[in-house]
């Protein structure tokens, strides 16, 4: 009997990865070869939709509208979690928030001018506030204005040292950086203007993951897409990114 010839096997095509915004929500488009549509929202708020090659664009759209509900819901329960870390229950002598990955205790003192500082003998934060500001309780507005404003200049000047690192090791520069209470991502970027945002609730992780997000939107500046070359630019330069992501995404 004639032996049969089997079949060649397809190709397998590889994905195509398009942004777009949709009803004031930024989006990731992924076509690949799969059989349904699935939607999740990542840590970071981050929206990624993944469809088959056959259905189209609009479909894709009207599938997000019918679920803009759930996503907003999925966003609003992610920045819940990262607000966490000012909350009013962490605002007293003794509390403790998380600082580039480590728990920092919140120690209260009195002075004339208010400072902020972490201890270098232990894991202290030491807030010095004037007298007008006790009981610390009845106060909690002015005193969370004032964290957040030593949180937003420890992360500047982290991401200054790693940007100035990374400037090195790739040759890419941005041209300004700014701090932001970013609730839907941690980071963004326009290539043309060459500027860099980033979330401020990103100062709570280890600097290994802030660098992961900064070679990320450095990246951006000459690769805006998440395609192939994009994550080739960045294995190039960070071999882990994937272990990094994957820690960012668990949480602080």
């Amino acid at each position: 009997m004639k032996r049969e010839k089997t079949p060649p096997s397809k190709a397998k095509r590889k994905p195509v990865t398009k942004q777009i915004r949709l009803d004031g929500i930024d989006i990731e488009l992924v076509r690949k070869q799969i059989r349904h549509m699935y939607i999740r929202v990542r840590e970071g708020g981050v929206v990624r939709v993944t469809f088959p090659f056959h259905v189209s664009e609009k479909e894709v759209e009207c599938f997000i509208l019918n679920k803009i509900n759930w996503i907003r819901e999925k966003q609003r329960i992610v920045t819940e979690r990262r607000l966490e870390f000012l909350t009013s229950a962490q605002l007293r002598d003794g509390g403790e928030i998380m600082l580039l990955g480590r728990p920092r205790r919140l120690c209260f003192s009195q002075a004339d001018q208010p400072s902020i500082e972490c201890s270098k003998r232990d894991d202290a934060l030491n807030i010095a506030l004037p007298n007008t500001l006790f009981p610390i309780e009845a106060h909690q507005d002015q005193v969370e204005k004032l964290l957040q404003s030593y949180c937003v200049r420890l992360l500047e000047q982290t991401l200054k040292s790693i940007f100035d690192q990374l400037r090195t090791r790739t040759g890419l520069a941005y041209s300004s950086l700014k701090i932001k209470p970013m609730r839907s991502r941690w980071g963004s970027c326009n290539p043309c203007l060459r500027s860099i945002n980033i979330s401020l609730y990103l100062v709570q992780y280890p600097i290994k993951l802030v660098e992961y997000v900064a070679l990320h939107e450095l990246t951006h500046l000459i690769e805006p897409s998440h395609n192939e070359r994009f994550y080739s630019l960045l294995a190039a330069h960070m071999p882990d990114w994937r272990d990094r992501r994957r820690a960012l995404r668990r949480g602080p």
